[in-house]
């Protein structure tokens, strides 16, 4: 990997954060009177999210990779985004469990 492709991963990690920040707003506003149709749309859509961010190509190996090879500054920002991919799925599953109760209290 190099500057260049944890850029863009950088740039597409901002996009699903923005999603998820968008998807949380919605979901604040439903859970005070939604249908349960409509929170499972939701629910489907912040699952749709997180598998968008759990298949990008980034991992630890790739950190790894570039320590070998000498690159210490590359590494430490490949696991920045590591760190911040795992934070934003655990909101997003924080978000999906609250719209999941929710639905089930109103099935």
């Amino acid at each position: 990997m190099n500057q260049h492709e944890l850029d863009l991963l950088r740039q597409e990690m901002d996009v699903i954060q923005q999603q998820g920040m968008k998807l949380s707003n919605q979901v604040d506003v439903s859970l005070q009177g939604s249908s349960s149709h409509d929170l499972r749309v939701l629910s489907e859509q912040v699952t749709s999210t997180m598998l968008h961010l759990d298949g990008l190509a980034i991992s630890k190996q790739r950190a790894v990779l570039a320590v070998q090879a000498g690159q210490n500054e590359l590494a430490r920002d490949i696991a920045r985004l590591l760190v911040r991919r795992k934070r934003v799925l655990r909101q997003l599953g924080d978000l999906g469990a609250r719209l999941d109760e929710r639905i089930h209290t109103l099935s």
